[in-house]
């Protein structure tokens, strides 16, 4: 009988080195990244414009609500002391008849009032308070939190009546058990939430050979930023012993997420992003989503596949010049040995910019990527993966970005009908390197004279960004860099490469990789690990098309590339030969 299960111990362990061997191990896993309250609203990413700005706040209407949340609101009266909130870090704040902010100190008996300036805040006619912030509603129904902790920006705009997601008149607010509520003068009582279409997620795939492991991450976000994204992954190394360079984190690029960099020539409230919602909502669904992925991994066979799709076009056309358009779709599908589930990664180049109809600009949303995610799942797969190409130049051909997300499902199913290739059981490498691209900062005069060209007596959004960006560079006390980093991340699985691109690459750069090794199974992805500016090719520059002049200024960078820097990225791919 011992002998037996000696004999039995020895088959088992050979089996399972024979399946490390002859497969991959995989595990994938999807985790929503949509915010919850507090942070009542955020504001959302992608576009500068409306002025006004684009908030996550909507109401929902409260059938019955408690009756401290009725009291509450009913203490909307103004004037000294007449509109009493629980201490705030040690003050009582309240306003007067003319919607002015005063504050109290609490531990000081018989203290005088000090009033607080609010700028152009408007009319206050309502304030309440949480653990963390203070809240005032305006005469014009917009919402402002005010911390006094945060010296650079104390008051944010969070809120404002759009006439769309949040189109009514409220009297007052009032904070109870972490959640924002309104009322209007009727007596409605309305709870602050999100508007969502609850697409937003993360999705990870982890793969393993021998005894190395990559994690490759998807996050509905328009951007990040490079420090963000090395936390996060100093925080998996440590725990999964995976070193950085096998870690690829892509933004889908979507323009209806929140806020998760800073853009420094924005307005105010796009210049700092939520810490809340950075360190909390996002951080744990990333660290989460990672850990159900690693869990899950187990033997699986790889297929690769490449198809096309009509969802794009170079939004450069002209009725003169049609300039390129990589209509590449690569598929990565996964399937579990014991289990026969499948995952599939998609990768393609195209902007998540478009909605359909006006209220959809309020509304968080993966866009088109997360329809498309949608139905591969009803298709029957586990996990969808979408990996942003390099769509930096690439607008969907469709408005409606639910008809985008459709027509690439149906592109891809066309893809895996014809069938797709296995990726051979192989070695795992991985590495990330920085391409120093040299530019040239303007002169002090220069910048200077770009300001005061810009100041006028009705300034626009786009004057009123120009005059931030030179404000940012003059107020720096250190010359202005003249380098501009790249970073290319590679990572080879089997016969099957991975080129991660930073920054918002356009088109031309997927094309020209893959050619590096036209006898290789290549994928080629934009928006990798670090969103700071475009990375154009030379007509952009030369032609001061937006993504090689103006979305600078946007970005906040203190330099436009150089002309050649394509030839410099893609030539330094070719000789590092990774």
């Amino acid at each position: 009988m011992k002998k037996i299960a000696v004999v039995t111990i020895l088959m088992f362990s050979l089996l399972k080195m024979t399946v490390a061997q002859e497969h991959y191990l995989v595990g994938a896993a999807t985790r929503s990244i949509d915010p919850k309250a507090p942070p009542y609203s955020l504001s959302l990413s992608g576009f500068a414009a409306p002025k006004e700005g684009r908030f996550s706040l909507t109401w929902e209407a409260v059938h019955a609500p408690e009756k401290t949340v009725v009291a509450a609101l009913a203490t909307k009266k103004t004037g000294p002391h007449a509109l009493p909130v629980h201490p705030y870090k040690g003050y009582n704040y309240y306003t007067d008849a003319d919607g002015n902010l005063f504050k109290r100190n609490t531990r000081v008996a018989a203290a005088a009032p000090i009033k607080i300036a609010t700028e152009q805040k408007g009319k206050l006619v309502s304030i309440t308070a949480d653990a963390e912030n203070l809240y005032a509603l305006n005469s014009n129904d917009s919402i402002w939190r005010f911390n006094p902790a945060i010296t650079n920006n104390p008051w944010q705009l969070i809120g404002r009546n759009n006439n769309a997601t949040y189109n009514m008149h409220l009297e007052a607010i009032a904070c109870h058990n972490n959640q924002l509520f309104g009322v209007t003068g009727a007596g409605i009582v309305y709870k602050a939430i999100h508007a969502t279409d609850h697409t937003l997620s993360v999705t990870a795939m982890a793969i393993g050979f021998e005894k190395k492991k990559i994690l490759l991450i998807g996050t509905d976000l328009t951007g990040f930023a490079l420090s963000y994204i090395n936390t996060v992954k100093n925080i998996i190394s440590a725990k999964y012993k995976i070193p950085a360079a096998a870690i690829l984190v892509n933004a889908s690029h979507t323009h209806f997420a929140p806020v998760t960099r800073g853009w420094s020539t924005w307005e105010p409230f796009y210049q700092y992003p939520d810490s809340s919602y950075l360190n909390t909502t996002l951080k744990n669904a990333l660290l989460n989503c990672v850990a159900a992925a690693m869990d899950s991994m187990q033997p699986a066979t790889l297929k690769f596949g490449v198809g096309t799709t009509a969802i794009g076009f170079n939004r450069r056309n002209t009725k003169e010049i049609i300039r390129p358009y990589d209509n590449t779709v690569d598929l990565l599908e996964t399937q579990s040995i014991r289990t026969k589930e499948k995952n599939i990664l998609f990768l393609t180049g195209c902007h998540a910019v478009f909605t359909g109809t006006e209220p959809s600009i309020y509304i968080l949303s993966a866009n088109y990527p997360g329809v498309t995610r949608e139905l591969l799942i009803k298709s029957g797969y586990k996990n969808a993966l979408f990996i942003q190409g390099c769509g930096g130049d690439i607008n969907p051909v469709d408005l409606d970005f639910k008809k985008a997300g459709t027509d690439l499902a149906t592109d891809i199913q066309k893809t895996l009908a014809k069938g797709l290739g296995n990726v051979a059981p192989g070695a795992l490498s991985y590495y990330l390197d920085a391409v120093n691209v040299h530019t040239t900062p303007w002169s002090r005069d220069s910048i200077q004279k770009f300001k005061t060209d810009n100041t006028v007596q009705d300034t626009s959004i786009v004057e009123d960004r120009n005059i931030r960006w030179a404000d940012l560079m003059l107020q720096s006390k250190s010359p202005l860099s003249d380098n501009m980093k790249i970073y290319v991340q590679t990572i080879n699985i089997g016969d099957l490469k991975i080129v991660g691109l930073s920054r918002e690459v356009v088109n031309e750069y997927g094309t020209a990789i893959r050619q590096l090794w036209p006898q290789k199974k290549v994928m080629v992805a934009g928006y990798c690990n670090d969103v700071p500016s475009y990375l154009p090719n030379d007509w952009h520059i030369e032609k001061k098309f937006y993504e090689g002049y103006d979305s600078f200024f946007w970005y906040g960078q203190p330099a436009l590339p150089p002309t050649s820097i394509m030839s410099t990225v893609v030539n330094k791919v070719r000789e590092n030969n990774r």
